[in-house]
């Protein structure tokens, strides 16, 4: 264990002067230095860890389950942070699942640092860029349905005229009639229809006459992430997009969990969960931190506890309000036991 051990916020730049592939991971400085005074490492190991099993990546692009260390040379001060730079056999590997989160752990001689990713815009893996998704989608990407092409006008057909053999055979025209009889029945249909809707009106029950008002945009969104939504149909990966459409607040995605963990809907759950605590939904972070957490763990949908990633979403909470003692603390606790 190093002498300094600390959670920070890690967010990974686009090292334009490199081109795709390149990124710069850069540690947010909150105060002062990163490191005690007088010292200036030159180097670090970094190692990257990944939420959905908790391996670690390799060298070949590889996620293994074995603690996986990177030598990073190339690292440089700046006003934003201390900044390690990586390259395509990392970037390429860290680009290439939209839904994944990763864990960074760096160590500069006596000095460590601990911390979830968060890529910036601009980030491309090292094929061209325009041909790749941008790190900026790189969580909240979710399947984007193609768009059937209008089908093309179909062309007019040319006006032909019938053809007579002489003016004589030409049909005539009649004869235009008054159009005064016309106006006089189209007045008594619609003086009719008044009647006959007023007399509708006077006998139809006050009760009968009365209409729901419509539903408003917000119901609507509400009725989209709920749990009869849920229960009305069995495709999850439509549920999922329906719901994180509608926006819903922390409050709604715990309910529905609730609710999908009792009807076994384990795989729509987890990947809610994901989703919503990678969005900075810290409350949806601190619970799903907590089924994994050996101190809080019930089981269900959760096979067993698991301390790394329990790690993961708690630094995940300190990050985005870094005023939780009570996180920081069960995150000390937790590190004690690995």
């Amino acid at each position: 264990m190093t002498e300094q051990s600390r959670t920070v916020q890690i967010k990974v730049m686009a090292a334009a002067e490199r081109g795709p592939g390149w990124a710069w991971l850069t540690m947010v400085t909150v105060q002062g230095n990163d490191f005690p005074e007088g010292t200036s490492p030159l180097a670090c190991q970094l190692s990257l860890q990944r939420n959905q099993d908790g391996f670690y990546l390799g060298d070949n692009g590889q996620w293994r389950s074995a603690e996986v260390w990177h030598e990073i040379g190339d690292l440089r001060q700046t006003a934003q942070g201390t900044q390690v730079l990586l390259g395509p056999s990392l970037i390429d590997a860290l680009l290439a699942d939209s839904r994944m989160m990763c864990r960074a752990r760096l160590v500069f001689d006596s000095c460590e640092f601990n911390g979830v990713l968060r890529f910036e815009p601009g980030v491309f893996a090292s094929g061209a860029a325009g041909h790749v998704p941008q790190a900026s989608e790189h969580l909240v990407s979710e399947q984007v349905q193609e768009v059937a092409p209008e089908p093309a006008p179909e062309p007019e057909l040319p006006k032909i005229e019938p053809i007579f053999a002489s003016p004589q055979e030409r049909p005539q025209r009649p004869e235009r009639k008054s159009g005064r009889l016309v106006l006089w029945l189209v007045l008594l249909l619609v003086l009719l229809a008044v009647i006959g809707w007023l007399a509708y009106r006077w006998w139809q029950p006050e009760s009968s006459t009365q209409t729901q008002a419509p539903a408003s945009s917000g119901d609507i969104k509400v009725q989209a992430c709920s749990e009869q939504a849920m229960q009305s149909t069995q495709d999850d990966l439509q549920f999922l997009q329906q719901c994180v459409a509608a926006k819903p607040d922390s409050q709604t995605v715990l309910a529905v969990i609730e609710v999908g963990k009792k009807a076994q809907r384990c795989d729509l759950i987890q990947r809610l969960y994901a989703h919503q605590a990678q969005s900075g939904q810290a409350d949806v972070a601190l619970a799903y931190a907590r089924e994994f957490d050996p101190s809080t763990f019930k089981g269900g949908c959760f096979a067993q506890p698991d301390v790394p990633t329990a790690l993961y979403w708690y630094e995940s909470v300190l990050q985005n309000d870094p005023d939780r003692a009570d996180v920081a603390s069960r995150i000390k606790q937790l590190q004690a036991l690995q």
